[in-house]
């Protein structure tokens, strides 16, 4: 087998990969994530298909987390089989001096992702590949209603489908936006993790050389 980079840009297990992985086992043909998509025959494109989706659908029928391991094994066997050298996942890069915010998702919320509905996946998808990274509190950006302040906290809310709901504070001057709740409709244990990355952000800070 060839050597290939596994990932461009960090992306492996990223809401944006998941939410792509399963457009392209629903038969999409423009997922330029995977550049050498295009160079693989039409029975090879239907069998990388059906193997995604047979892993994809594993964590409904098991109740286990995602094989992230397996997935990257079928991308590199396929890109083997296209004759592929470069990068294996090669996720696109945005416009220069565009992108104003840095997004962490704590790993427990990519893990709710992955059993989330794919309406819901595409929807973070947008969100983080359109909106956070930009102008995460711009309410006209979003439709009417989607987006709130809650209270005086300095938290916002977007509405998700499935009753989903996506909670994050945005730390400056770090210039981060910190999500401390992605999953259905969130209850007390959302304001104890809030709390918890906030004074994980604090003690950073205070860390900081001056």
């Amino acid at each position: 087998m060839g050597s290939h980079s596994r990932t461009d840009q960090g992306c492996v297990s990223s809401p944006e990969l998941l939410s792509l992985l399963h457009t392209l086992a629903a038969g999409a043909t423009d997922v330029d994530w995977f550049p050498w998509l295009s160079l693989l025959s039409a029975p090879d494109v239907q069998r990388l298909r059906s193997d995604l989706q047979l892993v994809l659908d594993e964590p409904d029928a098991t109740g286990e987390p995602l094989d992230w391991d397996e997935i990257l094994d079928i991308l590199q066997e396929f890109a083997v089989s296209a004759g592929w050298g470069g990068a294996l996942i090669a996720a696109p890069r945005p416009s220069t001096g565009d992108i104003r915010y840095r997004v962490e998702i704590p790993p427990r919320d990519l893990r709710h992702l992955e059993r989330a509905s794919t309406a819901v996946q595409h929807a973070v998808s947008e969100l983080l590949q359109r909106f956070l990274p930009y102008s995460p509190t711009d309410v006209e950006r979003l439709e009417r209603g989607r987006l709130k302040k809650l209270g005086n906290r300095a938290v916002w809310q977007i509405q998700l489908p499935d009753g989903y709901r996506l909670r994050y504070f945005i730390a400056e001057p770090e210039r981060t936006v910190h999500v401390v709740y992605l999953g259905p409709h969130p209850d007390g244990d959302a304001d104890g993790r809030e709390q918890t990355v906030r004074a994980t952000v604090r003690r950073s800070r205070f860390r900081a050389p001056g």
